[in-house]
């Protein structure tokens, strides 16, 4: 049985341009859990500030359709911020196996405006939703929120580095923020998002 530091069997799930997505389950807190690793072993300010924000805010909502974190810090496999793991998987990869019937997106999308409401109510805007940051589990139809690791509604520099996600990023941002790049990001920018590309 393979064990890293207090995390036991962690097996790699997912991967994007700048995390490792990781299954385990944790000693420390009991509980199955996502970690959410950072791949740059030697990543820059601005990365090491993007986890930083997740987990700051993460930590300060309280709701279903918000994935909890237990913690961020430095272990084995990198910079690792450490979420709870309901049993989903990313929209992105479930929409690679087949289209889900309208009923079901329709009702994905009313649980996500629900959560989007919360946030806003909150003070929180997402600003970078795209279907790998929402996190479907198809058993028992729960939908939560994550990702909210970049300042609200902007797309950096450092976002575009490759054909595909330079095309996803645009796809799913307000043309107020993806065309312009100026302007300042609000809730209807994460109902834009929320509404690109049928879901």
């Amino acid at each position: 049985m393979a064990v890293i530091d207090e995390f036991v069997q962690p097996e790699l799930v997912f991967q994007d341009r700048i995390s490792a997505y990781y299954r385990a389950w944790s000693t420390a807190y009991s509980h199955n859990v996502i970690l959410k690793v950072l791949k740059n072993e030697r990543p820059g300010e601005s990365e090491v500030e993007m986890y930083k924000h997740e987990h700051i805010t993460l930590r300060e909502l309280s709701h279903p359709g918000i994935v909890k974190t237990f913690g961020l810090k430095q272990t084995s496999l990198g910079l690792t911020l450490i979420l709870e793991d309901t049993g989903g998987e990313p929209l992105s990869r479930l929409m690679e196996t087949g289209t889900p019937s309208r009923e079901t997106l329709i009702a994905w999308f009313l649980d996500l405006s629900r959560t989007l409401s919360y946030c806003h109510q909150s003070g929180v805007v997402h600003g970078h939703i795209t279907p790998s940051h929402i996190i479907i589990d198809s058993d028992t139809g729960r939908v939560q929120l994550e990702g909210f690791n970049h300042e609200p509604g902007v797309i950096r520099d450092d976002d575009f580095h490759g054909v595909d996600h330079l095309l996803t990023a645009l796809a799913y941002s307000a043309p107020e923020l993806s065309v312009a790049r100026e302007g300042e990001p609000e809730h209807r920018s994460d109902l834009y998002s929320l509404g690109g590309r049928d879901v």
